[in-house]
């Protein structure tokens, strides 16, 4: 079971017992963009990808992305989503939200993933060449920061990929390594 981040877990608010309880589930895929006004279980894996989430706690309003490169820029009607893009995906999911009313300054964000998951046999000369999760990262805090952002909390780099569940209702993350045992309780972290 992942390690829950955001607001006071429940006596059982892991992500298998919403799942019993019949919370709705989305899977995101590479390159999309959620944003719900209603509780939804959003649920992803990361690699090199990063995953951002935004949380609107006064309105239960959630979003969050899985982009696999840093910038690309805006793509044109047609052209393809621009949540494969770090740059884009932001931009876009705060367009959004603006256009719903939510204040900038009431969102809570965070993120996740931005692994190097390369072949361990291949990473020592290919970690130079090319780094594309630090990259993710780098470019998602630069644009958070660009439009008056911080991550109220990070999991990211590292050699491993992620298994990520994202509430929209109440802003909670679950995260664990995608090979790592769940643990047999939710522990909070510190």
């Amino acid at each position: 079971m992942p390690t829950p981040h955001g607001p006071a877990p429940g006596p059982d608010s892991s992500p298998e017992a919403r799942v019993r309880a019949g919370a709705h589930v989305e899977y995101l895929k590479i390159g999309e963009c959620i944003l719900s006004r209603r509780p939804v279980l959003v649920t992803t894996v990361l690699g090199s990808c990063v995953a951002v989430t935004f949380h609107h706690p006064p309105t239960a309003t959630g979003a969050i992305c899985h982009a696999m490169l840093p910038a690309g820029g805006r793509t044109a009607p047609g052209q393809g989503s621009p949540c494969r893009f770090v740059d884009a995906a932001i931009t876009a999911i705060l367009e959004r939200l603006d256009a719903l009313g939510v204040p900038r300054g009431e969102l809570v964000t965070r993120l996740f993933g931005g692994g190097f998951t390369i072949q361990p046999e291949r990473k020592g000369h290919v970690r130079d060449v090319v780094d594309v999760g630090g990259k993710n990262v780098e470019t998602a805090r630069r644009e958070l920061a660009r439009h008056g952002l911080a991550p109220a909390q990070e999991k990211v780099l590292g050699d491993r990929g992620r298994k990520l569940f994202f509430h929209t209702g109440s802003g909670e993350v679950w995260v664990r390594f995608v090979d790592e045992q769940p643990p047999a309780a939710v522990h909070r972290e510190p």
